[in-house]
């Protein structure tokens, strides 16, 4: 990534730390003050987020210092082991806020001061829908994988929040009529479980996708399957036996090593040939950060 683009990554990871700060602490102090636990999970996810946003800036600025003499490879494993750690922190949260839930359930519910409750979530899903449409349109053109990962945080926080004030009308609701009054104290825990229901599968997706990116996984999803077919189709026309094509997305760049393997001792000797065919190979990949690397031999054992 070029300095200004980690400079423009840094710039929109600090302003979302601070935004999450502010709205952390008042979460924790509603939720305390109404003893939702919905709304002080809200609080304690944003505290979460708070540290796990200067994590992202701190990774951001390590990106940002070229020191290509200790780190010869780049620093892109920055991103997805940055983006484990935050979603395994997350999913524990959420595991942990189900299975108090669950205790909610089975002793008696619990009583929740909804007129405060509900003002406040009307006021935390507009402040995260207001973040997420601002992230959403900071990364239209240009994204990465931490930024990515900061504009989910918001999502799921701005979802979270307009589910707390769809739960807790209906408690309100509840509330006025002497049928439905017994129901109210359920309507906390039950919130706080289908949440956490729903949103434990985005923290183990993006947690199977870092671990697949640490370990230098082949990309799915027809990724690999395009960019092999691409390189192909440049080499057609070359005197080439055979060429075996690795390739990993780590982070925002995607590395493609191949070997090319050339029997005929008069074919692509030259390393103008060589050079010329790298060229037309660099042509063929996506926009986006490349690390390539193409080793030419006449011996099939040396690219295995």
């Amino acid at each position: 990534m070029e300095g200004g683009g980690m400079m423009r990554e840094k710039s929109i990871l600090t302003l979302s730390a601070a935004a999450a700060v502010v709205f952390a602490l008042a979460g924790t102090i509603v939720g305390l003050l109404t003893a939702s636990q919905v709304i002080l999970f809200d609080g304690l996810y944003s505290f979460i987020s708070v540290g796990l946003s200067l994590l992202s800036v701190g990774a951001a600025a390590f990106k940002q210092k070229e020191d290509t003499r200790r780190y010869p490879f780049g620093k892109t494993m920055v991103d997805p082991l940055v983006v484990l750690i935050k979603y395994s922190v997350i999913a524990l949260l959420v595991a942990g806020s189900m299975a108090a839930a669950i205790y909610a359930l089975f002793t008696g519910g619990r009583d929740t001061a909804l007129g405060g409750a509900l003002v406040y979530a009307v006021f935390g899903a507009l402040t995260c829908a207001v973040a997420y449409s601002l992230f959403l349109k900071g990364t239209r053109r240009k994204t990465t994988p931490l930024l990515e990962a900061e504009k989910n945080q918001w999502l799921m926080d701005a979802l979270i929040s307009g589910g707390v004030v769809l739960g807790f009308f209906a408690a309100f609701v509840f509330s006025l009529l002497e049928t439905t009054a017994a129901l109210v104290p359920y309507t906390d825990p039950v919130l706080m479980l289908l949440m956490t229901a729903y949103f434990l599968p985005v923290p183990v997706r993006e947690i199977r996708r870092a671990v697949a990116q640490l370990l230098e996984q082949r990309p799915d999803g027809g990724e690999s399957e395009a960019v092999e077919d691409a390189i192909h189709r440049a080499v057609a026309d070359e005197p080439i036996d055979e060429s075996i094509i690795r390739l990993a997305h780590v982070g925002s760049t995607l590395w493609v090593e191949m070997d090319i393997i050339v029997t005929d001792p008069v074919r692509l000797q030259r390393l103008s040939e060589q050079d010329e065919l790298r060229r037309r190979i660099a042509g063929v990949l996506p926009e986006e950060d490349v690390w390539l690397t193409i080793s030419f031999t006449a011996d099939r054992k040396w690219a295995l």
